[in-house]
């Protein structure tokens, strides 16, 4: 338990350490900067909210982490989305405002209610939670829909741009998407294959994520 902890205690510390370090070094106020920053700062609040669970405080600490949990998994979605909507220039779509609304007012039943789980108990001396799989499921394919929507606006750039800015767009596509197709496995697959103890891995992939986009902001940065 306690390794699991520190694991995910250490990759918060890495994920807001990065956060800070470009949004302090973001001094055109580039907005892309500015979105990546606040999905390292999402991801860092995500490993914090899923290293407490292990903690066993209450029940009470722990229904605040479970929601922390897919309020802060949200907010990555989120910022990605727009992320991928500036990254080199601007996309103008509604479509960008319609989905992040959508994923916000999904949020609020998550701070008040305990819609995505059934129940909360003691297992074996630790607390545990059964998901509510329908509720979870549906949960699920609004991130699914970010997902491909976000990918879907780094596709049309890779295929309009030529060069350095290509490359970079590649970078982006296989850095991320590495780190969500794991992300998405141990953190919703894993629910309906009865392996709830590996959903503390979900968080380590997003150092992938976060650190190849930086290396790319860094590197355009130097140029």
């Amino acid at each position: 338990m306690w390794i699991k902890f520190s694991i995910l205690m250490l990759v918060a510390v890495i994920n807001v350490a990065l956060s800070f370090i470009i949004w302090k070094r973001n001094k055109n106020k580039d907005k892309a900067r500015l979105y990546f920053s606040l999905m390292c700062f999402s991801a860092g609040l995500w490993s914090i909210s899923l290293g407490l669970m292990f903690l066993d405080v209450s029940i009470f600490f722990y229904t605040l982490s479970v929601k922390g949990n897919y309020i802060f998994s949200t907010c990555i979605f989120i910022f990605f989305m727009f992320f991928c909507s500036e990254f080199l220039y601007k996309v103008k779509n509604k479509i960008l405002n319609y989905l992040a609304l959508l994923l916000f007012l999904t949020t609020l039943p998550i701070i008040f209610t305990n819609f995505l789980f059934k129940k909360i108990y003691f297992y074996e001396g630790l607390l545990r939670y059964d998901p509510n799989l329908i509720m979870h499921l549906l949960y699920g394919f609004f991130f699914l829909l970010i997902f491909f929507y976000s990918y879907y606006i780094l596709f049309l750039k890779y295929k309009n741009s030529q060069g350095i800015n290509q490359s970079r767009i590649l970078l982006i596509i296989i850095g991320t998407l590495i780190s969500f197709i794991f992300g998405i496995y141990f953190d919703w697959v894993v629910l309906y294959v009865n392996q709830y103890h590996l959903f503390w891995i979900g968080p380590v992939f997003m150092i992938i994520m976060n650190s190849s986009v930086a290396y790319l902001l860094f590197k355009k940065e130097n140029e």
